[in-house]
């Protein structure tokens, strides 16, 4: 059922192939039953957009938090920032640390973000390219590209990092955090 909770897409476009066939055939037949079904099946495509739109699947949690992190560091909020990290993901804490003192970020962009639920649900790994203008300990190092995944673990009902590995653009290889990819 989860095709239904990510995407509504293909139901409705169900439904509405249904509804206008259902018309094609009450406007032939002249049969207030066609018009009726018409109605019926619009409305069921109606019905499957919200349907979607009131599920929020765990890897749809899990995008949503990939853009807030993105926004809190953006924001250089080390509170909110910290918060998406397991509290046992203590070297990752502290590598966040570092970076919100020496990264500042701007127009981040997040793009091509996939999720892929692991361990039964309990893990996901988020993939996601992460753009946008980079000053590095004051200095201006202009719009860079950079690649990440992030390992999420539902601890307590909340979805934490806990594990971090940034990837070269190109060549998809993982890199250090902040070494600097030559062009």
């Amino acid at each position: 059922m989860s095709w239904l909770t990510e995407n509504p897409w293909p139901p409705v476009f169900v439904c509405l192939v249904l509804a206008g066939l259902a018309a094609a055939w009450g406007y032939t037949r002249n049969q207030s039953k066609g018009y009726l079904g018409a109605l019926l099946a619009l409305l069921a495509a109606v019905g499957c957009f919200q349907f979607e739109k009131w599920i929020v699947t765990d890897r749809e949690k899990i995008e949503q938090e990939v853009q807030q992190l993105v926004a809190d560091f953006t924001a250089q909020d080390e509170t909110a920032t910290l918060n998406h990290f397991s509290p046992q993901a203590v070297d990752w804490r502290k590598q966040v640390q570092l970076a919100l003192k020496l990264v500042k970020v701007q127009n981040i962009d997040v793009k091509d973000l996939s999720v892929k639920m692991t361990s039964g649900g309990s893990e996901a790994v988020a993939q996601f390219r992460a753009n946008g203008r980079i000053t590095f300990s004051g200095m201006d190092a202009g719009h860079q590209p950079s690649r990440w995944k992030l390992t999420w673990r539902r601890e307590q009902g909340e979805w934490k990092i806990i594990d971090v590995v940034r990837l070269n653009p190109l060549k998809d290889e993982p890199m250090a955090i902040l070494e600097h990819r030559a062009q």
